[in-house]
């Protein structure tokens, strides 16, 4: 089966998803990979996979498999429930998914199977997300609480899929007041097919010898809009530098959508400082209004 091997190493890093429960005796549950690679679709095709839960904990657990949907709430962060209706969210119609074991003691693992069947006709373009939730509990031991992981699935349908990739805004800012100096950039997508948002900042000396660089990839989902930021965390309190951003949108298959660079100089200096320094120029000022206005005052006062 063809994956697109790179979106989903991107997507692949494991998180843990809590819908609920007491931090109080809670139980605990880690989950090996967080999501799958990205497979490419066709109509009628069937896909099977797997990932591994753990009882990290120290009670019984009961086991709990579900498909769900997969979105993203305000900050982006990935969410199995609450979605809007979507072509894109309907996968998790299409999944079957079972754990081998429904009940794990302290240190056990288990096996979560999950088959795909794609429907044969009437399948959406473009790109689908769905999750598995896997819901625990304490086994009766009388702690009351739920907890949740869930498992991401991605998948595309080249055909009849769309990319609408709009970078609405890069920045870098010339006076930046703490640490990290950083860069950031927003985009949106119309399309109903997922795409990046690559980021690279170059951090150098007024002289030019390069002190910092970072790349970052994000995903952009369809219907979505999201801010992307780079920042240099090991970054003096206070200096001047010269700062290039470059920023890419790129489409699923590779293709160059939107590009654009920003060079800036650069002073991050705390808030304070520059307060003290505002205050100190509004002095100056002043003191200078006055002064003339007084020289002004003496020069009349001689005519007379």
């Amino acid at each position: 089966m063809k994956r697109l091997g790179f979106l989903g190493a991107l997507l692949g890093v494991a998180g843990v998803v809590a819908l609920g429960g007491s931090a109080a005796a809670a139980p605990q549950m880690t989950m090996s990979p967080g999501s799958s690679e990205i497979i490419n679709i066709e109509a009628g095709m069937t896909q099977t996979g797997s990932f591994k839960i753990y009882n990290t904990g120290d009670v019984i657990l009961d086991i709990k498999v579900a498909p769900s949907e997969l979105c993203v709430n305000d900050r982006y962060q990935y969410t199995f429930e609450g979605c809007s209706v979507a072509s894109g969210t309907t996968m998790k119609n299409w999944i079957v998914a079972t754990a081998e074991k429904a009940v794990l003691n302290p240190g056990d693992e288990t096996q979560i199977n999950y088959t795909i069947n794609v429907p044969p006709t009437g399948l959406p373009g473009g790109s689908q997300h769905a999750g598995i939730t896997v819901t625990f509990s304490d086994g009766g031991q009388g702690l009351g609480t739920n907890h949740t992981l869930g498992y991401r699935l991605s998948a595309f349908n080249p055909v009849g899929a769309t990319t609408n990739a709009t970078l609405l805004s890069a920045k870098v800012d010339r006076l930046q007041f703490k640490r990290p100096i950083s860069a950031r950039a927003t985009a949106k997508n119309d399309g109903n097919s997922d795409f990046f948002i690559r980021g690279t900042m170059r951090v150098s000396t007024l002289g030019g010898r390069e002190v910092h660089k970072e790349e970052r990839s994000h995903v952009v989902m369809p219907g979505t809009t999201r801010e992307a930021t780079l920042g240099w965390e090991g970054s003096p309190h206070l200096g001047i530098f010269k700062v290039k951003y470059d920023v890419v949108l790129e489409s699923i298959d590779g293709k160059l959508l939107e590009t654009k660079t920003i060079e800036r100089v650069v002073m991050i200096m705390p808030l304070f400082m520059f307060v003290v320094i505002m205050v100190v120029i509004a002095a100056l000022l002043v003191f200078l209004v006055m002064r003339i206005k007084k020289n002004a005052e003496l020069k009349n006062a001689r005519r007379y």
